[in-house]
Protein backbone atom coordinates (compact mmCIF):
# COMPACT_ATOMS: atom_id res chain seq x y z
CA UNK A 1 0.00 0.00 0.00
CA UNK A 2 1.31 3.58 -0.98
CA UNK A 3 1.31 6.72 1.08
CA UNK A 4 -1.32 7.63 -1.37
CA UNK A 5 -3.57 4.76 -0.71
CA UNK A 6 -3.15 5.40 3.16
CA UNK A 7 -4.89 8.98 2.78
CA UNK A 8 -7.85 7.83 0.06
CA UNK A 9 -11.20 8.92 1.34
CA UNK A 10 -12.87 6.05 -0.70
CA UNK A 11 -11.24 2.44 -1.85
CA UNK A 12 -11.85 1.11 -5.26
CA UNK A 13 -15.39 0.04 -4.56
CA UNK A 14 -16.46 3.43 -3.36
CA UNK A 15 -16.62 2.51 0.32
CA UNK A 16 -15.36 4.91 2.76
CA UNK A 17 -11.95 3.94 4.13
CA UNK A 18 -10.66 4.32 8.17
CA UNK A 19 -8.55 7.46 6.82
CA UNK A 20 -12.21 9.12 5.32
CA UNK A 21 -14.11 8.24 8.17
CA UNK A 22 -11.40 9.30 10.33
CA UNK A 23 -11.82 12.43 8.35
CA UNK A 24 -15.43 13.10 9.16
CA UNK A 25 -14.96 11.74 13.12
CA UNK A 26 -11.99 14.76 13.64
CA UNK A 27 -13.24 17.14 11.80
CA UNK A 28 -12.51 20.79 12.34
CA UNK A 29 -13.94 23.43 9.79
CA UNK A 30 -17.22 25.18 8.61
CA UNK A 31 -20.35 23.19 7.65
CA UNK A 32 -19.15 23.98 3.95
CA UNK A 33 -15.74 22.56 4.50
CA UNK A 34 -17.66 19.41 6.15
CA UNK A 35 -20.21 19.14 3.49
CA UNK A 36 -17.27 18.87 0.62
CA UNK A 37 -15.69 16.28 2.54
CA UNK A 38 -19.35 14.45 2.84
CA UNK A 39 -19.07 14.45 -1.06
CA UNK A 40 -16.40 13.36 -2.08
CA UNK A 41 -17.15 10.56 0.55
CA UNK A 42 -20.72 10.09 -0.43
CA UNK A 43 -21.81 6.88 -2.53
CA UNK A 44 -23.65 8.53 -5.53
CA UNK A 45 -23.77 12.15 -4.52
CA UNK A 46 -27.03 12.65 -6.41
CA UNK A 47 -28.30 11.06 -3.28
CA UNK A 48 -27.00 14.44 -1.82
CA UNK A 49 -28.47 17.50 -2.08
CA UNK A 50 -27.79 21.29 -0.59
CA UNK A 51 -30.05 24.23 -0.49
CA UNK A 52 -30.67 27.49 0.57
CA UNK A 53 -34.77 27.34 2.26
CA UNK A 54 -36.48 29.51 4.70
CA UNK A 55 -37.03 27.77 8.00
CA UNK A 56 -40.15 27.24 10.10
CA UNK A 57 -39.14 30.94 11.36
CA UNK A 58 -38.52 32.47 8.17
CA UNK A 59 -34.40 32.27 8.97
CA UNK A 60 -32.14 31.49 5.99
CA UNK A 61 -30.74 27.82 6.43
CA UNK A 62 -28.53 25.64 4.29
CA UNK A 63 -30.36 22.59 4.45
CA UNK A 64 -28.34 19.33 4.09
CA UNK A 65 -30.04 15.99 2.45
CA UNK A 66 -28.01 13.01 2.65
CA UNK A 67 -29.86 9.56 1.57
CA UNK A 68 -28.08 6.24 2.39
CA UNK A 69 -29.56 4.64 -0.41
CA UNK A 70 -29.65 1.72 1.36
CA UNK A 71 -25.51 1.63 0.66
CA UNK A 72 -23.57 0.35 4.07
CA UNK A 73 -20.78 2.78 3.26
CA UNK A 74 -22.93 5.87 3.50
CA UNK A 75 -24.56 4.44 6.54
CA UNK A 76 -21.21 4.21 7.94
CA UNK A 77 -20.97 7.87 7.15
CA UNK A 78 -24.32 8.69 8.95
CA UNK A 79 -23.39 6.62 12.07
CA UNK A 80 -19.89 8.69 12.36
CA UNK A 81 -22.01 12.28 12.09
CA UNK A 82 -24.53 10.83 14.44
CA UNK A 83 -21.80 11.37 17.19
CA UNK A 84 -20.60 14.58 15.94
CA UNK A 85 -20.57 18.37 17.12
CA UNK A 86 -22.36 18.79 13.45
CA UNK A 87 -25.40 16.18 14.53
CA UNK A 88 -26.27 17.58 17.36
CA UNK A 89 -26.00 21.29 16.30
CA UNK A 90 -28.28 21.00 13.08
CA UNK A 91 -30.12 17.63 12.80
CA UNK A 92 -33.48 18.72 11.78
CA UNK A 93 -34.53 14.52 11.03
CA UNK A 94 -34.05 11.27 10.19
CA UNK A 95 -36.69 9.57 7.66
CA UNK A 96 -37.39 6.15 7.02
CA UNK A 97 -35.63 5.02 4.06
CA UNK A 98 -32.32 6.53 5.25
CA UNK A 99 -32.90 10.07 4.65
CA UNK A 100 -31.37 12.61 7.46
CA UNK A 101 -31.26 16.16 7.31
CA UNK A 102 -29.47 19.03 8.97
CA UNK A 103 -30.33 22.53 8.69
CA UNK A 104 -27.45 24.90 8.91
CA UNK A 105 -28.46 28.48 9.49
CA UNK A 106 -26.95 30.49 6.40
CA UNK A 107 -25.20 32.74 9.31
CA UNK A 108 -22.70 29.29 10.29
CA UNK A 109 -22.64 28.08 7.22
CA UNK A 110 -18.63 29.64 6.69
CA UNK A 111 -17.98 29.71 10.71
CA UNK A 112 -15.25 27.63 11.73
CA UNK A 113 -15.30 24.96 14.29
CA UNK A 114 -15.19 21.50 15.69
CA UNK A 115 -17.80 19.69 14.28
CA UNK A 116 -16.24 16.12 14.32
CA UNK A 117 -16.87 13.86 17.18
CA UNK A 118 -18.80 15.13 20.66
CA UNK A 119 -16.12 12.41 22.58
CA UNK A 120 -12.91 11.51 21.45
CA UNK A 121 -12.43 7.99 21.67
CA UNK A 122 -10.95 6.91 24.46
CA UNK A 123 -11.57 9.63 26.57
CA UNK A 124 -13.66 8.20 29.55
CA UNK A 125 -15.85 10.28 31.70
Amino acid sequence: MTDADDSALVDDFGYPTEWGIAQVRDFHGSPNQLVDLLEQLWWTPTLMTVDAWLDGQCRTVVRVCLATGGWSGNEQIIDTLDGSMFHLRFWESSHRGGLHVYEVPKSEWETVSQLGAILAEGAGG
